[in-house]
């Protein structure tokens, strides 16, 4: 009688994986070599500190001795465990708890953690399915179709994305939700967000899929069927994903040879054996060990990758996290410039019965399982706060060279990292400033891209920094107007400080200050907070037509959104008790009144324009 070979055994192991994995830049002062080393200006406790031993007291301390780090932050995990047998399993984990406990366990056995697909025997793969490039194909294939509905339709005036989408949808099996691809064609915000990018080249990731890419797909695959099922994938021509299987494409290929290698008609009882690194074994009797595993987290491994500008991606060392209630950590070793990205996995310990092979003795099998790694997310470390203006600008006349001296003092700011300083000048407020010296005394390793390239004949390299310029163009007839701008050493600058009309006054023998222009205004509108009222805020009218009045409310837009999709209102309502004025002269009888205007909110319901009739005073009114 035919009998079939005994089944082969797969081991499935889950441990919880952490989510809410975020890493933030944090940028507290200037050190030269920021751009070439890791480690730079941290004190030698700070960087001995454990990396998951956090607390308000070791920040503060940290943003005053470490001049840069990223912090991440997670939320902890924990293996669920029911209320009825919540106390029970307590006592057994406290029963089979190892003598040396549980300090540095993940330091001092890194080399023995196993991932949870670890467990599959010889004959199975464990594969994860991830799409970090959805926003990208969606795109590609909606704007593709799209072009090709649309030109479709030369003769059609009222063609538009909507209707292509319509016709799109009609077209897909019924299982394809018509909202995504909807979303996708007709809205800008959903589908080409990925081609923005802010005021510091930073991209903008479009939130509507970074949700879709943390959807990942786990499984097992027999290694006699993985070759097959790719090659047969790979080579399907309507298969979106066909590029992205060529690289498991080359793993199936391995296998499957070592597979056909292992081949053999007979039983090999190692093919039935489960092998796995331990950290402690315990024997005892079997009435004495419990009846079934019990596990527990005890902690976090923060994988470490850097991305070089060749696309290179260079892995460093886990930063290991023995605390499994730490929902925070620090990474010190950071280069200014540099894009890293990180993954979490959680550390559980399992503890298991198990049979010694020798001595055919009961024991009790402790071993370090590892989770499937968090989405990896992405940090590039630049610091994009721009430096404050110079403060205290001030002029000195030498009457023994008829010279006007421009001094200036450095600005309060925390991050230590102006490196040059420019002086400008300009005859009235009707014209530009002209730069006329830059003090460059930036002492960086490596030098940031300059934004600005002023003339050669401008820019003076000093060794430290100067605050003074002496105008030689500045005579006794001269009037100028002045001002100081910084420039740090990652490039960006500051808005124009303070700015003062100079001139001399031969009568009192004595240089007379004006100021123009408080500090702050940027260098394309120098004029932006000028001391004077340089915006007409009346109107004159006469004749029959200054009656009556009719104001019209009619804004573009009612509310705006930041980058978060909060609401922003755009104008103060009666709602809000918000409320404008119109003042109204009557120039021959010098007669004046206010008007009050309320604004009523109506954008719940039918919006229309809000008309408010005002009489003038003084005149025959005619109210409508």
């Amino acid at each position: 009688m035919a009998s079939s070979l005994p089944s082969k055994l797969v081991y499935v192991i889950d441990v919880p994986e952490v989510k809410d994995l975020s890493a933030d830049f944090k940028y507290d002062f200037f050190v030269p070599d920021e751009s070439v080393s890791e480690i730079s200006g941290i004190p030698k406790n700070v960087l001995a500190h454990p990396a998951g031993e956090i607390d308000s007291g070791f920040i503060q301390h940290v943003n005053m001795r470490v001049p840069r780090y990223v912090f991440l932050n997670w939320k902890p995990t924990k293996i669920n465990v029911s209320n009825d047998s919540l106390q029970e399993h307590q006592v057994r984990n406290n029963a089979i708890e190892p003598t040396h406990g549980t300090n540095n366990l993940i330091t001092k056995n890194i080399n023995k953690i196993l991932s949870e697909d670890d467990f599959s025997s010889l004959d199975y793969v464990s594969i994860n399915f991830s799409d970090c490039e959805i926003e990208d194909k969606v795109y590609t294939f909606a704007s593709g179709t799209l072009e090709q509905l649309t030109l479709n339709l030369p003769h059609d005036h009222n063609s538009s994305n909507s209707k292509a989408a319509s016709k799109l949808i009609s077209l897909l099996p019924k299982n394809i939700k018509p909202h995504f691809l909807y979303a996708s064609m007709t809205r800008s915000d959903k589908h080409q967000a990925r081609r923005f990018f802010d005021k510091g080249g930073k991209r903008i990731n479009n939130k509507y899929f970074e949700k879709m890419k943390s959807v990942a797909f786990h499984t097992q695959i027999s290694g006699k069927l993985l070759h097959s099922v790719i090659n047969q994938s790979i080579h399907q021509p309507n298969n979106q994903f066909a590029g992205d299987l060529h690289t498991l494409h080359k793993m199936s290929k391995r296998v499957n040879t070592l597979m056909a290698f292992r081949a053999s008609t007979s039983i090999n009882e190692d093919e039935y054996k489960t092998i796995v690194p331990y950290i402690d074994l315990t024997f005892a009797a079997s009435s004495q060990l419990p009846e079934r595993q019990t596990a527990k987290i005890i902690g976090y491994i923060i994988d470490k990758f850097e991305i070089l500008e060749n696309g290179i991606i260079k892995e460093f060392p886990p930063i290991i996290i023995e605390n499994h209630k730490s929902a925070s950590a620090i990474d010190f070793h950071t280069k200014y410039g540099s894009t890293y990205a990180y993954s979490i996995r959680s550390i559980a310990l399992f503890k298991v019965p198990a049979i010694d092979y020798e001595s055919h003795e009961t024991a009790l099998l402790s071993m370090l399982i590892s989770s499937k790694p968090s989405t990896k997310i992405y940090t590039t470390c630049v610091d994009e706060t721009a430096p404050p203006p110079a403060n205290d600008i001030n002029f000195t006349w030498d009457y023994e060279k008829n010279k006007m001296l421009v001094h200036w003092s450095f600005p309060t700011n925390s991050q230590r990292d102006i490196k040059k300083f420019q002086v400008f000048r300009r005859p009235t407020i009707k014209h530009s400033f002209e730069l006329i010296k830059q003090y460059d005394f930036d002492d960086s390793v490596i030098k940031a891209k300059p934004t600005e390239s002023p003339a050669k004949t401008l820019v003076e390299f000093v060794t430290s920094p100067l605050c003074n310029y002496v105008d030689d163009d500045f005579n006794k007839q001269s009037i100028y107007i002045y001002t100081v701008c910084c420039i740090d050493a990652h490039g960006f600058t500051s808005n124009y400080g303070a700015q003062f009309e100079l001139k001399f006054d031969v009568f009192s023998n004595k240089l007379l200050k004006k100021l123009i222009s408080h500090s702050g205004a940027p260098k394309s509108y120098p004029n932006l907070y000028l001391e004077a009222d340089t915006f007409v805020d009346t109107i004159n009218v006469s004749g029959e037509y200054s009656k009556q009045m009719k104001i019209y409310f009619n804004p573009e837009f009612y509310q705006l959104y930041d980058d978060n999709e909060k609401t922003t209102n755009v104008f103060e309502t009666k709602q809000t008790e918000g409320s404008y004025k119109l003042q109204f002269i009557n120039v021959d009888n010098q007669k004046s009144q206010h008007i009050n205007i309320r604004i009523d909110n109506r954008i719940n319901r039918n919006v229309s324009d809000i008309i408010h009739n005002a009489s003038l005073p003084g005149r025959e009114n005619k109210r409508e």
